[in-house]
């Protein structure tokens, strides 16, 4: 008698179900590496640059980790993770770490190396696809371009080393002078939007948006740069226009992206989008901000968390289920 073969993928399913599963639960109840508490920075300063506007000192403490997405694939730590080192070091030594301003350089020189020099812009790549978004992979995005510029900014100001200067101005430089060749900046009715997904149509995302500005706000407080002050003049002015749109009358939006409706924040991401609007306030003496501040901290209430997390459930067991069959299909047509 011959031997039946055995069943394939039997243990292979359960491991791709059980990394689906925690990758669901991860990212729609934000658990996991990327995801650490980003409250106001305590050391900011609106008349000069100093401390950054979120304290990133939990990010810069947290091991590097890779991530599992709610899809279940497995995700190295993206461009902004080095950025994101180097601000949270760098408040570490504002407050009088002193063993942290050598590490800060350390991923300062490291966030450097990882760019790409593209004439004279420096640019950060994404290697992951962002099948919500209907975005493949590679992509460029003004979130990464924002916080490099202001890790720069600051490595400049702490070490007067022109090298830090130039730096900066090349990470907004895709954002002030790309003329809409790598998607990064959209014009919108109201102005121009930064966009941390380049999308068609575009995705609008908050938070992305908001990085992007403090970007330029810090280069063009730190080294009196004209294009970039203008950027964000415009681009604020433009949010603030539309930032409305990000309401829906208990929460917030992650993004305005046409196709989900509506793309509701989660909550690490709602109270991101809290934390940063005072500081937009203070940055341009626009009373929408501060208004925005005060609304959406009032709806973050845990009946309104546990609602918005089971208004996204719905899309995120779609996308972790239905997106390995989308690839499989897209590989077959050629």
């Amino acid at each position: 008698m011959g031997v039946k073969p055995r069943t394939p993928g039997g243990g292979a399913f359960l491991r791709r179900l059980l990394r689906l599963t925690r990758g669901a639960v991860g990212a729609a109840f934000s658990l996991g590496p990327g995801y650490e508490p980003q409250p106001p920075g305590p050391n900011a300063r609106y008349d000069r640059v100093a401390g950054y506007y979120l304290d990133l000192r939990q990010k810069a403490a947290a091991e590097l980790r890779p991530r599992v997405t709610g899809r279940g694939e497995v995700n190295l730590p993206g461009p902004t993770a080095t950025a994101q080192r180097a601000l949270g070091l760098h408040e570490r030594w504002l407050v009088g770490d002193e063993q942290a301003f050598p590490l800060f350089l350390e991923e300062i020189r490291l966030l450097q190396t990882r760019a790409q020099q593209v004439g004279d812009t420096l640019l950060w790549q994404y290697h992951v696809d962002v099948p919500k978004f209907r975005q493949r992979a590679p992509s460029y995005s003004c979130m990464a371009q924002g916080q490099a510029a202001s890790a720069f900014a600051r490595a400049y100001l702490a070490t007067e080393d022109d090298v830090w200067a130039e730096a900066a101005v090349a990470a907004v430089r895709p954002l002030t002078a790309d003329e809409g060749r790598l998607g990064l900046v959209s014009e919108t009715a109201g102005g121009p939007a930064l966009e941390e997904a380049p999308t068609d149509p575009p995705s609008h995302i908050l938070n992305g948006w908001v990085f992007a500005l403090w970007g330029l706000w810090d280069v063009a407080t730190a080294l009196a740069d004209a294009d970039t002050r203008s950027l964000f003049n415009q681009s604020a002015e433009a949010l603030g226009r539309m930032l409305f749109e990000y309401d829906v009358g208990w929460w917030t939006r992650y993004s305005l992206f046409p196709p989900v409706a509506p793309d509701l924040a989660k909550p690490f991401y709602h109270a991101i989008h809290v934390a940063q609007m005072p500081a937009l306030y203070q940055m341009t003496n626009d009373s929408v901000f501060a208004d925005a501040a005060a609304r959406w901290s009032a709806y973050d209430q845990l009946t309104n968390r546990a609602r918005a997390v089971a208004a996204k459930a719905p899309s995120v067991i779609r996308e972790a289920w239905l997106a390995p069959e989308r690839e499989r299909s897209r590989s077959s047509d050629g």
